[in-house]
């Protein structure tokens, strides 16, 4: 019994000086880390000093503040855009057409802007692409169109962003959509840049140029975006939601058909199909409207959803949207007829 008991104090010893060892060798750790985490806290506030003697002296060298070479190189917000900045103050003249796009007169805009962007307008060249991509002139969406003068856009890059850094404040919310637009449709890079262009969008924006808003929230919603920048996007469906009502409210015709959408969808709001219905309708009875928004409001009516159920209505709008060359109409009012209709096509998402 002695000799059990013995081995048994022998082992408990012996565990207790394992557990010992191992709690010593975990603070000896801790403290080595911590050791380690200093040198490198030291070693961050030794490059750090050293990066803001440099950008003193390079801020003097250029005799400009220190603080607008900083502005100069980070670009617009927080965003990592930068330009060289002119010798003399630059800027466009507001283009024929421009007056009209922004009162809702797009056949009336489209002539001129087309004129303007040959001679090289940036601006014209934007509002442009809006009208040619979701035939907001009456006429057939042109993607082609609308991708070759995105793509004249980016070969203006320097320009471009130049304008949205040093041009007249009253512009630059142009110029930075154009970008910001660029930036997302990965014009610049094989990818992407979400954070550049939502950075960019939601500083247009602020300023309540509706093109900026749709595009911000186009963004915000994108699932792909979200995943690689959720900290910058922040907000979420909820600040899209807010950013596309308000510029429905102000009278974007692409705004309306989007609140619309995320109505319809319950997409930052509670799902109501007679909101949606209603803008549905506001938007396809603008005086000019997109072939999108016609078709919408004959999906309503096939449907029922927000309004009374009727297919004759339903194929009135879907024939106004089809005289466009609108490829989901012409489905629509095809599957009216049939012996077992299929369902509605309509478009899910944003447009911008």
């Amino acid at each position: 019994m002695k000799n059990c008991e013995r081995k048994w104090v022998i082992n408990r010893a012996r565990s207790c000086e394992r557990n010992l060892e191992r709690t010593y060798e975990r603070k000896l750790g801790e403290e080595l880390s911590l050791k380690e985490n200093r040198r490198q806290i030291i070693s961050f506030r030794t490059r750090a000093i050293l990066a803001a003697m440099v950008l003193f002296m390079s801020a003097a060298a250029l005799s400009c503040s220190p603080i607008a070479w900083v502005k100069d190189f980070v670009g617009i917000g927080s965003a990592p855009v930068s330009a060289p900045r002119p010798s003399e103050s630059i800027g466009e003249i507001k283009p024929a057409g421009e007056d009209q796009f922004l009162s809702g007169d797009f056949k009336s805009a489209k002539e001129p802007l087309l004129n303007a962007g040959q001679n090289g307008s940036l601006r014209a060249l934007f509002f442009l692409r809006i009208i040619v991509e979701y035939g907001l002139d009456g006429q057939a969406p042109d993607p082609e169109q609308a991708s070759r003068i995105l793509t004249a856009l980016a070969n203006s890059k320097e320009r471009l962003t130049q304008l949205a850094l040093y041009g007249p404040e009253e512009s630059k919310p142009i110029y930075t959509t154009a970008l910001a637009h660029l930036y997302f449709k990965s014009y610049f890079a094989p990818l992407p840049d979400y954070g550049v262009a939502v950075t960019l969008a939601r500083r247009a924006a602020a300023s309540e140029f509706t093109p900026a808003m749709n595009l911000a929230a186009a963004i915000i919603l994108t699932p792909q975006a979200t995943q690689a920048t959720e900290k910058l996007l922040g907000g979420g469906p909820s600040e899209a939601f807010s950013l596309i009502q308000r510029a429905a409210e102000i009278g974007d015709v692409l705004a309306m058909a989007n609140l619309s959408y995320l109505y319809r969808s319950g997409i930052g709001a509670i799902k109501d199909d007679l909101i949606a219905a209603s803008w549905a309708r506001r938007a396809a009875t603008k005086e000019q409207t997109t072939a999108r928004c016609l078709n919408d409001l004959g999906y309503f009516h096939q449907l029922g959803f927000g309004v009374s159920q009727d297919k004759q209505e339903a194929a009135r709008w879907y024939k106004l949207a089809a005289d466009r060359h609108y490829p989901p109409a012409a489905a629509n009012a095809a599957s009216l007829d049939a012996k077992e209709p299929t369902p509605p096509s309509v478009f899910d998402g944003l447009e911008f």
